[in-house]
């Protein structure tokens, strides 16, 4: 999947303990990531999303969009300020590279 432009990613947080991570790339869903309540969300969402992009060749700075759905979960629960800390990383990258 090199030189693919403008890939998305969305960020849906389901519960405390579930997590996924869509990339689509032109509107289409190339592969969806789940993460599961299983160790520190911090740690398995770095190291799980680096190879997760790793191995669809993108770099995290190609990512056009990144967007949250938030299920029925608190916006202050750790789980939430995790994910949007990481997608407002992501974002701040990608204006750093305009």
């Amino acid at each position: 999947m090199a030189n693919m432009r403008g890939p998305t990613l969305i960020f849906t947080i389901c519960d405390h303990a579930l997590t996924a991570v869509d990339l689509r790339v032109r509107g289409i869903t190339v592969e969806t990531l789940t993460f599961s309540g299983q160790g520190h969300l911090d740690e398995v969402l770095i190291s799980q999303l680096d190879a997760f992009l790793r191995r669809h060749r993108i770099n995290p700075r190609e990512i056009e969009k990144v967007t949250i759905h938030a299920g029925p979960i608190d916006r202050n629960s750790s789980a939430y300020r995790i994910v949007h800390t990481w997608a407002a990383a992501l974002k701040a990258a990608q204006n750093h590279n305009k």
